[in-house]
């Protein structure tokens, strides 16, 4: 019975302790934490990064809340009861520029961020947004005038078709910035149907006078070409990242 008594008085001094952030343990209220009835709430002031309720502000982009490195991020301001003109946007580890048609916002690195809003009267307004990298694009032969996929990337092609082509080309799908990510390198493969095989190092969208020379002089039907290891970088990329390869097969 007296083990019993003190686990209950242990569990109503725990009790009693939780209670204490709210109330101090006195059952009054604590202005120090939001919400509760000590709350001293200015004409002027937010609560939870939300203004006042006849002056309404958000922040809209087309990415659901998603910021990319390297790239410019359209920010629209949305206003009722507040001059927007008057409005300023501000970003921590980033930048933030007014256009003709909202803001532009660049952050530095991933991560979560912060994007305030201020105004001389209303006061600040915080909105939480996560930093990216951009998509790691896919590698293709390039063929002018064509869109990029799988038929570029892999298959059994003629060998008039691989003499004509020049180079790769990487590509980002269903990505609505402007970002151009470059080939860095990669592993050029020519395999012989019959012979040794020959591995040059690639470098660039454009093939090197090595790997343009096989393609045109030693290729035949039934050989084999491989670009492995393919090595390209983004806007914001501190380093190359690995993508896809390609393999085809001349008939």
């Amino acid at each position: 019975m007296f083990k019993q008594l003190l686990f209950l008085l242990a569990v109503a001094s725990i009790f009693i302790a939780c209670e204490g952030d709210l109330t101090r343990g006195t059952g009054e209220p604590n202005p120090d934490v939001k919400g509760t009835e000590g709350d001293n709430i200015s004409e002027n002031s937010t609560v939870n990064n939300q203004p006042k309720q006849d002056a309404l502000l958000t922040l809209v982009n087309s990415k659901m809340n998603v910021l990319y490195i390297g790239v410019d991020n359209p920010i629209d301001i949305k206003t009722t009861g507040i001059a927007a003109d008057d409005l300023r946007l501000s970003i921590a580890g980033g930048s933030a520029m007014r256009g003709n048609q909202g803001w532009s916002v660049q952050v530095q690195k991933t991560g979560k961020v912060i994007l305030r809003v201020s105004h001389p009267n209303e006061g600040d307004f915080e909105f939480p947004f996560e930093a990216r990298r951009v998509p790691t694009p896919f590698v293709s032969l390039y063929e002018e005038g064509a869109a990029a996929d799988m038929n570029l990337i892999s298959g059994m092609k003629k060998i008039d078709f691989m003499k004509a082509q020049k180079g790769l080309v990487a590509t980002i799908e269903n990505f609505d910035y402007e970002c151009t990510c470059s080939i860095e390198s990669y592993d050029f493969y020519y395999i012989p149907e019959n012979g040794k095989k020959i591995k040059l190092q690639g470098k660039g969208s454009q093939f090197t006078e090595e790997i343009k020379n096989i393609i045109d002089t030693k290729l035949k039907g039934g050989d084999a070409l491989a670009f492995q290891n393919m090595q390209v970088r983004c806007p914001g990329d501190q380093e190359s990242r690995r993508t896809n390869g390609l393999n085809f097969i001349i008939r």
